[in-house]
């Protein structure tokens, strides 16, 4: 299936994958789920990166869409700090075959960090190992817990070395 980019000039065309009911849809939705969690404690491991400097942030570039890059791009145009003599002037660029052009390892090894770094964080604030996912949105950090292995088709636990397992493996069959 193609699809028509219609506001570019000419109009350009991209390849659409429907992949809805694919093999690797329900691997990618607990995927999905389990880095939403690690959100919080990647972004505070952010702001802590930034203290260590004397710089105090609230926002990081962990974004639910591709409109969050622009709302942060304009935020950040808006905002002057005494860090900048002057406002930023930041833009949104639409790089053609952006995630053809990844290397695969490289990108399962920076998503190996970011799992890493995630579930680190968590244990220093609370000291949870695990994940309970839930398909019902009931997600819950469990302390000191090996994964159970009677996940079900509604909810699973997962640890770092898990997430970790799955994402290459994503990762790997997807691009």
């Amino acid at each position: 299936v193609q699809s028509a980019k219609i506001h570019k000039d000419p109009i350009k065309w991209r390849l659409i994958c429907a992949a809805s009911q694919g093999s690797l849809r329900n691997l990618s939705i607990w995927i999905g789920h389990a880095l939403n969690q690690l959100a919080e404690p990647l972004r505070i491991a952010w702001a802590d990166e930034w203290a260590k400097v004397g710089i105090k942030v609230n926002d990081t570039w962990i974004l639910k869409n591709s409109q969050g890059v622009v709302e942060m791009c304009e935020r950040l145009n808006r905002h002057q700090s005494r860090y900048r003599a002057r406002k930023s002037n930041m833009k949104t660029f639409d790089f053609e075959q952006m995630y053809t052009n990844i290397e695969l390892d490289a990108l399962v090894e920076k998503m190996d960090e970011v799992v890493a770094l995630g579930f680190r964080k968590q244990r220093e604030l609370t000291r949870d190992t695990v994940l309970e996912l839930s398909l019902d949105g009931e997600h819950k950090w469990l302390r000191n817990k090996q994964p159970v292995h009677k996940n079900s088709a509604k909810r699973v636990y997962v640890d770092e070395a898990v997430l970790r397992r799955w994402t290459d493996y994503l990762v790997r069959n997807t691009y």
